[in-house]
């Protein structure tokens, strides 16, 4: 078996209650298929980057996974015609992640910071924009790293769902695709033979895709 991280947004107007059905739902499918969900994590309504089928918020939600992956592709299926269901990403990774997720725990530090809309008091009590702190070289060169991490996982993945489904994809490899190359302009390294086998791949899936031959 092997380690998935599972990302799902649902529809903004689902009641978080019918979240936590699908949720259950999901998780029973992958352990009928022989494999387990060691967590279910729900990050609440949030913005999304874009628009998505009119939706302009949805709920997330975080599956830990070790499972086939045939029972992995199965979910995938699930979520793909599943109407409430408008996103969705899975990861294969090295492990999975124990205790709450970074983005609980950023959540977790906003509602801590003293300062938050519940005890912020009136305007006065805020510093000016000349005394706020700025971000400079220290989060310049946390944000660089970050990327730098994260970049195997996309690299990893990229050919992973090449090889597990034999196409490249139109939301999964493209996408990893132009994460690299926005990493590569700012300078920051990858696995370039990785980035030169997906860029074949996708020459050779527009071709046939062109031909008719899909």
């Amino acid at each position: 078996m092997a380690l998935y991280e599972n990302v799902f947004i649902a529809r903004q107007d689902v009641p978080a209650t019918q979240v936590e059905t699908l949720t259950n739902q999901f998780a029973e499918l992958i352990t009928a298929q022989g494999g387990t969900v060691s967590k279910k994590e729900y990050w609440g309504l949030r913005s999304l980057t874009f628009r998505i089928k009119k939706n302009r918020k949805g709920h997330y939600t975080l599956l830990n996974i070790d499972a086939p992956p045939a029972a992995v592709k199965e979910l995938e299926r699930t979520m793909s015609i599943n109407e409430d269901i408008i996103r969705f990403l899975t990861v294969r990774v090295d492990a999975l992640e124990e205790g709450p997720s970074a983005v609980m725990q950023r959540g977790a530090e906003k509602s801590d910071r003293p300062g938050d809309r519940g005890d912020r008091g009136g305007w006065g009590d805020r510093p000016s924009r000349r005394e706020r702190p700025r971000f400079g070289d220290d989060a310049a060169a946390a944000t660089r790293a970050a990327v730098a991490r994260s970049l195997p996982y996309l690299e990893r993945g990229g050919v992973e769902w090449m090889e597990e489904r034999g196409c490249m994809s139109c939301h999964h490899v493209p996408f990893r695709l132009w994460a690299h190359h926005a990493a590569r302009g700012r300078g920051i390294p990858g696995d370039e033979a990785r980035l030169a086998e997906w860029e074949e791949g996708a020459r050779n899936d527009s071709l046939r895709s062109s031909a008719g031959w899909t």
